[in-house]
C-alpha cells in the first residue's frame, strides 16, 4: 500500500514529504540534471537514486537514499546535497548486499563511495547524522544491516567521508521496518498524503 512516485523535479520551490514507506524513484533525464527541492521531510521514506542529483534546501526527519551496485561497485548514481537540516535529522545512504561484499576491500570502498555522494553544506550547524549501509530486505520489512559506517562532513564543501572501516551488524532491525508494521489504515493514509505532495509537480 505504499505510495510510489516515478518522476523528476522541474524547477524549484517544491516541498516534498515521504512517509511510512513512500518511495520516490528519481527519473533520469537525457542529460544529468539536479532535482531541486525547497524542503524535504522524511518519516521512513525512501529515494531510489538514478544518475541525476537531488538538492534539498531544508531537510528534516529520516530518509534512506538507495543506490544500485554492480558487483559491489557503487561508483554510479547522483549526489545528494542538503543545505540546512533541522535538529535530530538522519540520512541513510544504502546499497543492497551481495556476495561481493564479503571481500573487505570491496565493502569498505562501497561504503566510502556512498558517503562521498552526500553533501551537507551547512554542516557546522551539526543537525544531521548520516550512515552508509550495506544491507538486505530494506523494502520488505525484514531489514538487516550487514555492514555500516558513520559519515563525517568535510570542512570545505561538506562532502561526506566514511568513518573507519565497515562495522558488521547482523540483523539490526531498522526503525523504518518497524514503522512499516503499523496498522494498514495508518500506512495508507500517510502514503496517500505523500503521493498528493509529489503529484503536484
Amino acid at each position: 500500500n505504499e505510495a510510489t512516485w516515478n518522476g523528476y523535479v522541474d524547477g524549484v520551490g517544491l516541498d516534498l514529504t515521504l512517509s511510512d514507506g513512500a518511495i520516490w524513484k528519481v527519473q533520469d533525464r537525457e542529460e544529468i540534471s539536479t532535482n531541486s527541492l525547497k524542503s524535504m521531510s522524511g518519516n521512513g521514506g525512501y529515494v531510489e537514486m538514478g544518475i541525476d542529483n537531488v538538492s534539498v534546501g531544508t531537510y528534516s526527519g529520516d530518509t534512506t537514499f538507495i543506490y544500485k551496485n554492480n558487483n559491489g561497485m557503487v561508483a554510479g548514481g547522483g549526489n545528494v546535497t542538503i543545505t540546512k537540516a533541522a535538529e535530530n535529522s538522519n540520512v541513510t545512504m544504502y546499497t543492497s548486499y551481495n556476495a561481493h561484499f564479503e571481500n573487505e576491500e570491496t565493502r569498505n570502498q562501497a561504503l566510502a563511495d556512498l558517503a562521498k555522494k552526500l553533501y551537507y553544506t551547512n554542516h557546522q550547524e551539526g543537525n544531521l547524522t548520516a550512515t552508509a549501509v550495506i544491507g538486505e530486505g530494506l523494502l520488505t520489512g525484514e531489514y538487516s544491516v550487514k555492514y555500516s559506517s558513520g559519515i563525517e562532513f568535510g570542512d570545505e564543501d561538506g562532502q561526506g567521508t566514511a568513518v573507519g572501516n565497515a562495522n558488521k551488524a547482523m540483523m539490526m532491525m531498522s526503525t523504518f521496518a518497524m514503522r512499516r508494521s503499523a496498522p494498514a489504515s495508518e500506512a495508507v493514509g500517510a502514503s496517500e498524503e505523500a503521493a498528493a505532495v509529489v503529484r503536484d509537480i
